[in-house]
Order: structure tokens, then C-alpha cells, then sequence
């Protein structure tokens, strides 16, 4: 087994466990898994030249590992009401976006990310409807809201960028996410 830390995260790679001839992620999760696994593999220098060989096909689904921040599904999940409600209850934050908060895919799930990340949010759930596209349709339908990104608070649906922006704005916003039990960081800025 070869182990690393990064960012106060550790890493466990097992050897001799293998598919189609790599070493095997047992268990990863990181706030930035691509640049955590990237350190990762610059300081693994005891490892052999054939297993580096190896890992860069690990590198090369690196794209995947972009979301390990927050809670996924497989795109196999039955998207029902049932499971909507499950999702929403079970989470204080979630944007059904496209694309990752790191890589948006399109200038409105970008600029709710950054409005998030304005208020200070880091823990929040993402899914993104691009990897799958029954999810791409039928969250709109749960929400009754014809466009992405959708974002609900406290099991709550709040709405997509539009909303989010107009809550920011005026003030709302801040109010929603202290019903979480997020203390926005603007409130501090505001008193400095």
C-alpha cells in the first residue's frame, strides 16, 4: 500500500489490486481532486517507472474525479419524485448545474457558483445534468422550472440564476443561507 497526505487528506493506493492493469483508488475525497491528485503524483517518486506508466491512465479519467467534492449519483439512479425528494430533504444546499463548480459548462451555472462562493458556501451538493440526461429532464419537471441551473436551499426550490442574483441583491440571500446555519461571509465584510 502506498499512502500520502495532502491538504490534511489522505490518500491510499493499493498495489496488487488492479483493473485492466492499474492501480486501483481505493478511496479518494478531496476538495480539489484533480490538483490533489496531481500532487499526489508528483511526490510519489518511490514508485516504480512501469506503475507511473500505469497511474497516467488513471490520469487520464481525471475529468471524472472533478465532482468527488460533492455527493453524486450514478447515472443509473430512477429519477422519480420519490428520489427527488429523498435528494432534497437529505441536503442543506443543492445545484443541479452544468457541468462541475470547478469546470461550469455554461455562464449561468458559472455565475451561481460564484455568487455561492461570494457568500462563503463550500459544502453544498452539485449534480451535473450534462452526464446525464433522464436527470437533465426530469429535474426540471420536479421543479416545474424550465431551465439549469436549479438550486434549492433548506428543501426548499429557490430557483435558478435569475432568483439567486435578485437574492443576493436584496439581501435574501443571507437570510436563507443563516436558516442552514451558514453565516454569509459578506456580513463580516460588511462590518470591517
Amino acid at each position: 500500500m502506498f499512502a500520502t497526505t495532502f491538504n490534511n487528506l489522505c490518500f491510499f493506493f493499493f498495489r496488487n489490486v488492479t483493473i485492466e492493469n492499474t492501480i486501483k483508488m481505493r478511496h479518494l475525497v478531496a476538495r480539489d481532486a484533480i490538483r490533489a491528485f496531481q500532487h499526489v503524483l508528483r511526490k510519489s517518486n518511490q514508485l516504480a517507472h512501469s506503475q507511473r506508466v500505469q497511474i497516467n491512465a488513471i490520469q487520464r479519467m481525471a475529468p471524472a474525479l472533478n465532482h468527488l467534492t460533492h455527493r453524486t449519483f450514478s447515472t443509473d439512479t430512477d429519477w422519480n419524485d420519490d428520489k427527488f425528494n429523498e435528494i432534497v430533504k437529505d441536503n442543506k444546499m443543492i445545484v443541479f448545474m452544468k457541468g462541475t463548480p470547478d469546470a461550469p459548462m455554461c455562464g449561468f451555472s458559472k455565475y451561481v457558483i460564484q455568487i455561492l462562493t461570494m457568500h462563503g458556501c463550500k459544502d453544498f451538493t452539485t449534480f451535473n445534468v450534462l452526464d446525464d440526461e433522464v436527470l437533465r429532464s426530469r429535474v426540471k419537471e420536479f421543479s416545474n422550472w424550465p431551465t439549469i441551473p436549479q438550486v434549492y436551499i433548506d428543501g426548499e426550490f429557490v430557483g435558478g440564476f435569475d432568483i439567486l442574483l435578485q437574492m443576493h441583491q436584496n439581501g435574501e440571500l443571507i437570510e436563507e443561507l443563516d436558516k442552514i446555519g451558514h453565516r454569509s461571509v459578506l456580513i463580516d465584510a460588511e462590518n470591517e
